[in-house]
């Protein structure tokens, strides 16, 4: 018995890492059919992972707005394939393996599916067409990794409380005799304190589901209130002491603080507040892309619980799921962001699986939407191998240059980081190395002094003639001046007091 559970186990775990492998190798912007070129968020956590590679301090050489534990997985990514996105590719499908394996599970509980098809076909239509939704899934972000612990923690909250009026019969002898809440507990720590080293909104969405899970044991007398505490402390200590210890031995524990909590509320607030007012044609692609779309799916998932099961449970999935639209659309709003929302959609996706699979139509969406995403991608973004832009031509041509020159320092004076330096393995050349959006006028400040101090081997600027006259004086020479482009790129040359002290 014991051997049949493990072949079982382990062609379960096979198939799951098969499909991953699959879906990213066509869909990832960070798979082998694909190129460097077209990165914007991913570059710049590619880059300070290198850096931090290589000893520098991360919240105090460089920063970002994201947390360690993200920067962290770009380091290993980097440290696996150190000049292309390959390494990252790996740990995505690892990622996704995972993704699979909770959520496969999580839909079991939901349609007390003993032989597992009805959950394997209803897991399949929830991460094709939410997890790697087209116009979504673009880069790899920390929504992707974000993505894993939520649900992680879906399927410990199902494994302990009830989801809808029939969780009682789909739960089978858990909740009758009681579930054991040492691992769904424990999981849901280790969650709490990854999701808070990743991107903290991500935990407000992982304590929901914690609560309902501690409510429902607690009041259902499974448990003393004490003991979910216990296993969910344990759980997060397991991934915040490592850091925590990190950031004592190197003293930088207040500047995280600083750059991870205030800054970032800072500059959120002031994009909030119209410091970065978007173009009108921008925000509404933005409104119809993201929350509304995501809003309507999320919807379609969940509000028909309310009609088919008696009780105050049956408006559970419906509350989580309008909570985790709310928290994903704080402030300014992106359509990635939409991203960690699509775990939810197991409730939908669980509905139209319920009487049978109906494998037909569950290949046709599936299709539809690895088409649909292939298709979105190659049009917009043009990263495929072999494909030919104006945009590609001039990147190529800048990081051929910034290639010869590995280890570089750069900097994005006044805009947003891309893959360039990726190839050389270039590590940011002060604190706040790129531009974020609201930055607060001491983070433009930090950029000017680096400037000026000529602390940057490589300063990529937009076209405005007033900073290109800056540079110039300052001994930056502009690498291909015949591309008539918004950015541009300068590289610093030896001035003539440095040629002088070099000839003595």
């Amino acid at each position: 018995m014991t051997c049949k559970l493990f072949y079982k186990q382990t062609r379960q775990w096979m198939f799951f890492f098969l499909m991953s492998f699959v879906l990213l190798f066509f869909l990832s912007p960070d798979s082998y059919v694909r190129q460097v070129f077209g990165r914007l968020d991913s570059a710049m956590f590619f880059t300070q992972g290198h850096a931090w590679l290589k000893g520098m301090v991360p919240y105090v050489d460089f920063t970002d707005s994201k947390g360690p534990l993200l920067l962290a997985i770009y380091a290993l990514g980097a440290w696996l394939s150190p000049t292309t996105y390959h390494g990252v590719f790996w740990i995505s499908v690892i990622v996704y393996t995972l993704i699979f394996f909770f959520l496969y599970h999580a839909a079991r509980l939901l349609l007390d599916d003993h032989d597992g098809h009805r959950a394997l076909a209803a897991t399949i239509l929830c991460v094709w067409g939410g997890c790697l939704f087209p116009i979504i899934h673009v880069e790899t972000r920390a929504e992707d990794f974000g993505t894993l612990f939520i649900s992680a923690s879906l399927w410990a909250m199902l494994r302990l409380a009830s989801a809808h009026g029939d969780a009682a019969r789909a739960a089978g002898p858990i909740t009758r005799q009681g579930p054991d809440c040492a691992l769904p507990f424990f999981l849901l720590g280790i969650s709490l304190g990854a999701t808070f080293l990743i991107k903290y909104t991500f935990t407000a969405m992982t304590m929901l589901l914690w609560t309902v899970a501690y409510v429902a044991v607690v009041r259902q007398r499974h448990s003393t209130w004490w003991q979910p505490l216990l296993w969910t402390a344990l759980g997060a200590l397991l991934v915040l002491m490592p850091f925590l210890i990190y950031f004592l031995v190197e003293g930088n524990l207040h500047a995280f603080v600083q750059s991870y909590f205030l800054n970032t509320i800072a500059t959120v607030g002031n994009i909030a507040h119209g410091h970065v007012p978007p173009s009108a044609p921008w925000e509404v692609r933005q409104l119809i892309g993201g929350r509304i779309v995501m809003f309507l799916l999320l919807a379609a998932a969940t509000v028909p619980y309310i009609t088919m099961y008696k009780g105050a449970r049956r408006f559970l999935p419906s509350l989580l799921a309008l909570a985790f639209w709310l928290l994903a659309s704080l402030n300014y709003i992106h359509v990635h962001y939409m991203q960690i929302c699509a775990p939810l959609l197991l409730f939908g996706t669980a509905l139209i699986v319920r009487r049978r699979p109906r494998w037909p139509l569950i290949a046709t969406l599936s299709l539809l939407t690895v088409v649909g995403n292939g298709l979105y991608q190659w049009h917009h973004y043009r990263n495929y191998i072999g494909q030919e832009s104006a945009e590609r031509t001039v990147f190529d041509d800048y990081a051929a240059v910034v290639n010869g020159h590995p280890g570089c320092r750069i900097l994005f004076w006044h805009c947003l980081g891309n893959a360039l330096g990726v190839g050389a393995e270039a590590v940011p050349a002060c604190r706040d190395w790129f531009w974020q959006a609201g930055a607060t006028p001491q983070m433009e400040l930090a950029q000017d002094e680096a400037v000026y101090s000529r602390d940057a081997d490589f300063i990529v600027v937009p076209n405005n003639p007033r900073r290109l006259r800056a540079l110039e004086e300052r001994g930056y020479r502009r690498v291909h001046p015949e591309h008539d482009v918004n950015l541009v790129l300068y590289q610093r040359m030896p001035m003539k007091k440095e040629i002088k002290n070099h000839n003595h």
